[in-house]
């Protein structure tokens, strides 16, 4: 559980509403690797101390390379000096390992950005990871104790054979700046823990309904989601397991593709017990429409959920 830090002249502020203020989608090439002989060998002895002298280090040796540290560094320059001296938080994801030996990006970023912010780092929980750092931010910012956050979701390709766990095509990161000035509302996040048994190795209870109100943007763990008659179903982009959901919203929002009243984002891990949900709602006719969040529950009628609160 997250630490919440509040500064002695935040408290007693009033509530505010966590916006979504920008969003940046990233898709890296091996050009934008920056990757030292130094950094290639400790990643290579690294990995000979885990699997042994033998191991092959292919992955490695013909990977893009494209480290964490690369990606916060090119999700600095985008957003500028000026802007990220603004930022009092930083919550970076890791979709996945980074082939970089001693990966530390949150303190990268946190170098650059020379605005001192509170710094937290997620890693290893799937695709609660995006939904886990955005409600951490935007309950910061509800409470005042934070004025400016910035979320950053990354993943990375260049990682050692693994049979079980989705290999991203790619590399992508998307970054997302939170305020409370500008921007569609966030509502509610939502993660609910479901019953182990029945997600494992994919869950057998049907997909959970979605009431007729705005679009759904659901993930890969929500493939069998039939939506109900008068909702836009949209999908995040294949080959990445985690950012896909997100750089599709980002695509939509920075080409003007605005959604009338309310939007769910949603997924659920195909692995881990995690089903999550966040609702962002523009000004307009179909503000105070239903809940949306509420169609993300969890679907198995043995096991009723149990909220997971970061």
């Amino acid at each position: 559980m997250p630490a919440w830090r509040f500064d002695e002249g935040d408290r007693g502020c009033p509530a505010a509403v966590p916006r979504l203020e920008s969003i940046h989608p990233f898709i890296f090439s091996a050009a934008d690797g920056s990757a030292t002989p130094d950094d290639l060998s400790a990643g290579r002895e690294l990995w000979a101390g885990l699997n042994g002298p033998a191991a092959d280090d292919t992955w490695l040796r013909e990977g893009p390379v494209v480290s964490h540290h690369d990606m916060v560094r090119a999700v600095a320059r985008r957003l500028g000096s000026e802007l990220l001296s603004e930022v009092d938080l930083i919550v970076t994801v890791a979709a996945g390992s980074d082939w970089r030996h001693q990966s530390l990006p949150g303190p990268v970023l946190a170098d650059l950005a020379g605005s001192d912010p509170l710094i937290v780092g997620i890693s290893e929980q799937g695709v609660a990871g995006p939904f886990t750092a955005l409600r951490i931010a935007a309950g910061h910012l509800a409470a005042g104790s934070r004025r400016r956050a910035l979320v950053v979701l990354m993943e990375q390709s260049t990682l050692p054979p693994c049979a079980t766990a989705a290999r991203p095509e790619r590399d992508a990161a998307v970054a997302l700046l939170l305020g409370t000035l500008t921007g569609p509302e966030l509502g509610r996040v939502e993660i609910t823990v479901t019953d182990r048994a029945a997600v494992a190795p994919r869950h057998s209870a049907p997909p959970p309904a979605v009431p007729p109100a705005g679009t759904l943007l659901a993930g890969a763990g929500l493939g069998d989601l039939t939506p109900a008659d008068g909702i836009t179903l949209l999908r995040g982009e294949p080959g990445l397991p985690v950012t896909g959901l997100w750089l599709t919203l980002a695509h939509r929002l920075t080409s003007g593709e605005q959604p009338a009243g309310r939007l769910l984002v949603a997924d659920r891990d195909p692995v881990l017990p995690y089903l999550c949900g966040l609702p962002l709602t523009w000004a307009g006719p179909d503000r105070d429409a239903g809940n949306t969040a509420s169609a993300v529950s969890a679907s198995s009628p043995d096991h009723a959920p149990k909220e997971l609160v970061p």
